[in-house]
């Protein structure tokens, strides 16, 4: 009896020293974060936090208690007031906080406990609106007052200025040849043409772009092509070389004109595009197509000169 009395308290010491051993070997901390505005109250509409291994991109282990089970990262659920705990392995960690119309907040360098994130109580985010009163339809000859390069030449040229018109709003711009003949370019085959255009988007950045013509082949006759960037004012517009080696004949004519696609004077917060008008009714209609990298929205409808167009979108500010 008194063997099997030393045998159990040999057991339960051995069982008390390695169970907490094995418990405060996670040694998981406690990230305890308050999400407050300006004022101090909770802001409770947290819609997602993501915890990054600090100084990356990548998401950190994390867990919901101080010894398991691992989380969901990022979480989107779990919080009440805006208070976000979790657990982690880690001194210090990254936070990213997504928050209905607020710009996500990115906190850098968190270290355990509590910690309180201030978002502003009165959204970072403006609307704006802009106008497009009539503006002139797409044309293949608003660019330039008369044709270009109408005979045969063998190197680069520039348009004259004096042939320029100036966009009444910032608009992509247009090219189409007339009767182009590209049957004797044999001689330099797989060369491309270009039509630079030189100037100013609306922003007052200066930009250029190389719209292609053709390809040299023998058998292609492009006679057309548009751009996609928006400008606000074109200081010149300059031929390549392979453009004129293309051996045009006499009586080939390149006209610049307008397309669809205007240039906005702030990029469009998360694409959002609160209203649409584009007709003279007032009348709300689908949205146009935005495209970001340009900061370029291509109507819904069709400028005719009369149509008036109308966008109001969000901005950051």
């Amino acid at each position: 009896m008194k063997k099997i009395t030393i045998f159990l308290i040999l057991i339960s010491t051995l069982f008390l020293m390695v169970v907490p051993q094995a418990r405060a070997g996670k040694n998981y901390k406690n990230y305890f974060v308050n999400i407050v505005d300006e004022y101090g109250s909770p802001v409770s509409t947290v819609s997602k936090v993501k915890v990054l291994m600090p100084g990356t991109n990548n998401a950190a282990w994390i867990y919901s208690s101080s010894d398991g089970p691992t989380q969901t990262n990022p979480m989107t659920t779990g919080w009440t007031s805006g208070v976000v705990k979790f657990w982690t392995n880690r001194d210090s960690c990254d936070l990213v906080i997504s928050v209905p119309n607020y710009p996500d907040v990115e906190i850098y360098g968190v270290t355990p406990y509590r910690h309180f994130v201030i978002i502003r109580k009165e959204a970072p985010i403006s609307i704006v609106c802009e106008r497009f009163l009539a503006p002139a339809a797409l044309s293949t000859t608003g660019v330039t007052t008369t044709s270009v390069l109408d005979t045969r030449v063998f190197y680069s040229e520039t348009v004259s200025t004096t042939v320029l018109v100036q966009p009444a709003y910032a608009r992509n711009v247009t090219w189409v040849c007339t009767n182009p003949e590209f049957g004797m370019v044999s001689a330099n085959p797989g060369n491309t043409a270009y039509l630079t255009v030189y100037g100013l988007d609306l922003r007052g950045n200066y930009v250029t772009e190389n719209i292609q013509l053709a390809t040299q082949t023998l058998t292609t006759n492009t006679n057309s092509g548009t751009g996609v960037v928006a400008f606000a004012k074109i200081n010149t517009i300059t031929f390549s070389t392979a453009a004129l080696v293309m051996l045009k004949a006499t009586g080939t004519n390149y006209w610049m004109g307008w397309g669809n696609k205007f240039g906005l004077a702030k990029e469009a917060w998360n694409d959002t595009f609160t209203k649409v008008v584009e007709n003279a009714a007032n009348v709300a209609t689908t949205a146009p197509t935005y495209n970001s990298t340009y900061i370029t929205v291509t109507p819904s409808g069709t400028p005719n000169a009369t149509i008036n167009f109308e966008y109001w979108y969000k901005v950051k500010n």
